[in-house]
């Protein structure tokens, strides 16, 4: 896999098993080296939803939405966030 698949891919691991911080510092390094990639701002947006810092997740949501607006799932997500 490319060095952004491990990132994503290991992001992934440890939000599984509830390894937030890991999979949120995964998730920040993606969207830094890939800021146009929608999923990448989504997926550090559920992290940030799973450890209570709503306004963060609101925020990576927002951006997801605005890189990918037909996206249904970073839609429902932030809306169910409010």
């Amino acid at each position: 896999p490319s060095y952004m698949e491990a990132i994503i891919n290991a992001g992934i691991v440890y939000f599984s098993i509830d390894s937030f911080s890991k999979a949120l510092d995964h998730f920040t390094i993606a969207c830094q080296r890939e800021p146009s990639n929608a999923l990448f701002y989504y997926r550090r947006g559920t992290v940030k939803e799973a450890i209570n810092n709503l306004e963060g997740a609101k925020t990576d949501y927002q951006i997801a939405i605005r890189l990918d607006p037909e996206n249904k799932d970073y839609i429902q997500a932030l809306t169910q966030l409010k």
